[in-house]
């Protein structure tokens, strides 16, 4: 039940790559979306190391087996950068977590990743139209 519970969750988020890693820094949750972000199939990561998975993964990926290492002394990270994805720039918003057990022992990892590219273009159309508007108003 709870895998299948987990599952739905996962399937459910198409707004966001969702992945999770044990405390090996191995590969235990990959969704649809991850899938189609990092361009690797669910398959080629399944139950395999972060470093692996960053090493086949697009350049823009690169480093960010560290930076998901270095998660481990702070509880949440966030990190947002602008990357290059099939020729068109794009900026992706990180969020890792640690995963704690009962007695607070880091078990896993979870990584989020949002493309906050047309969510940025939109609000920056906002401010446009806003400051038009404002101009408009003053004459």
């Amino acid at each position: 039940r709870s895998r299948l519970f987990l599952d739905n969750i996962l399937h459910s988020a198409t707004d966001q790559a969702i992945g999770a890693a044990d405390n090996q820094f191995i590969v235990k949750l990959y969704n649809e979306q991850a899938e189609e972000l990092i361009g690797l199939p669910r398959e080629s990561v399944w139950e395999r190391p972060i470093r692996e998975v960053v090493e086949k993964g697009p350049q823009w990926l690169a480093g960010y087996d560290q930076i998901i290492a270095e998660s481990e002394r702070e509880e949440v990270m966030d990190h947002q950068e602008k990357v290059v994805i099939n020729g068109e720039s794009r900026t992706l918003s990180w969020r890792i977590a640690t995963i704690k057990d009962p007695q607070s022992l880091t078990v896993g990892y979870i990584i989020l990743i949002r493309d906050l590219t047309e969510i940025i273009a939109s609000n920056d159309a906002l401010e446009d139209a806003l400051a038009s508007a404002n101009e408009a108003l003053r004459f």
